[in-house]
């Protein structure tokens, strides 16, 4: 006869079921790590892409309001010629473009070269007078960094040509056309376009009408047409 009142105890877990429940820490700790290291990702592409993105902006503020409100400006040269204070070439642009007036001493002219240094900035020299040069900008210039981690930039500039329309240059001449007037040959592109190129391969574009070449500035005085003018008269 088999005692009644003691049972067997059964173990509180058998190897498989500790085996299956190691395993299965095991995969819920890999899915949280493959998720932690997603979202870190993404959280880092993220700033990546905004600090690209805030960067673009700042620099399309920037080339909005010096390219837009390019003006022709012209300086006495050492011969005392008139010169326009314009350099337009392949990788580097100076010209002269309004501003809000600050203060008087300021005044509302800005001068200005854009140019790439050779760590890949993208610099602004700005001058508080005319003939830009790079080379000795004065004590009074100040540098600003609009973009970094440029390769290379480009500027093209148009010119309209008399029955064929837009040209682009590479490189903006005055003295291209002998045969157009003196007066002509101090007038700025009639829009400038620039492309960055970043180390990372990236790339954009640029395009600014410029403020120096409407239709009054390409094609002389504006007179009203001979109708307004009776019109003028009669009133």
């Amino acid at each position: 006869m088999k005692p009644t009142g003691h049972r067997r105890r059964r173990p509180p877990f058998t190897l498989l079921e500790l085996i299956i429940a190691v395993a299965l820490f095991l995969l819920v700790t890999a899915l949280l790590l493959t998720a932690a290291t997603a979202i870190t990702g993404s959280w880092q592409r993220l700033n990546r892409e905004k600090g690209r993105l805030l960067e673009l902006l700042a620099l399309d503020r920037a080339v909005d309001a010096m390219f837009s409100n390019a003006v022709p400006f012209t300086w006495p040269d050492e011969d005392g010629q008139a010169v326009a204070v314009f350099v337009g070439e392949a990788e580097r642009v100076d010209l002269a473009y309004l501003h809000r007036l600050n203060t008087v001493e300021d005044g509302a002219l800005r001068f200005v070269s854009l140019q790439v240094d050779d760590g890949g900035r993208l610099l602004a020299l700005h001058q508080p007078r005319p003939l830009l040069r790079a080379e000795d900008p004065g004590e009074h210039a100040r540098t600003s960094i609009l973009a970094q981690g440029i390769d290379r930039i480009e500027f093209l500039y148009a010119d309209w040509v008399p029955d064929e329309g837009v040209e682009w240059l590479e490189e903006w001449d005055p003295d291209r056309d002998s045969s157009v007037a003196s007066e002509r040959r101090l007038e700025l592109p009639l829009a400038i376009l620039m492309r960055v190129f970043w180390d990372d391969g990236r790339a954009e574009t640029w395009l600014r009408r410029t403020a120096g070449n409407s239709y009054r500035e390409c094609w002389g005085n504006w007179q009203p047409a001979r109708e307004n003018q009776n019109a003028v008269g009669g009133r």
